[in-house]
């Protein structure tokens, strides 16, 4: 698979051992893009799960930031969504989180891919620990990012 290398200005990965800890890391990306100028409507927040945002709605549970779903958005919020459902739109920050892989296959493969590709400025991505060997034979396979 020939994948453009080098495609985000900016980019982070963080490998996280629980959800309190991706989201403690969720919050302080979130408030560090702010500082640097960032508009909330400017970052967005995408889940890997199947399930809709899982530590989005935690985020937005606990009052710090304010969320809205992506297609509920119109300019004043962070927004957030699963990947699935933002394929084709992309914003200047995507934070994907939610990343657990337990097996090398395409269809994870191109789901990781598919996150990154929403960036136009900066891309962060919070992944549980477990999956470090796989995420990091991706990198390997998209050149390094």
């Amino acid at each position: 698979m020939g994948i453009v290398q080098n495609i985000f200005f900016h980019y982070d990965i963080f490998f996280y051992q629980n959800d309190s800890e991706q989201l403690e890391k969720l919050h302080f990306w979130i408030s560090s893009f702010k500082k640097e100028g960032y508009k909330n409507s400017e970052i967005t927040i995408l889940s890997f799960s199947r399930s809709n945002s899982i530590n989005s709605m935690k985020l937005l549970e606990s009052g710090n930031e304010k969320l809205k779903p992506v297609w509920q958005n119109f300019g004043e919020f962070v927004s957030y969504s699963t990947i699935k459902s933002f394929k084709g739109m992309e914003n200047k920050v995507i934070i994907i989180t939610d990343v657990r892989v337990e097996d090398n296959n395409d269809i994870h493969r191109n789901l990781f891919y598919t996150g990154l590709t929403r960036a136009t400025e900066s891309v962060f991505i919070l992944c549980e620990e477990s999956s470090t060997k796989i995420i990091n034979s991706w990198q390997k396979q998209m050149g390094g990012i």
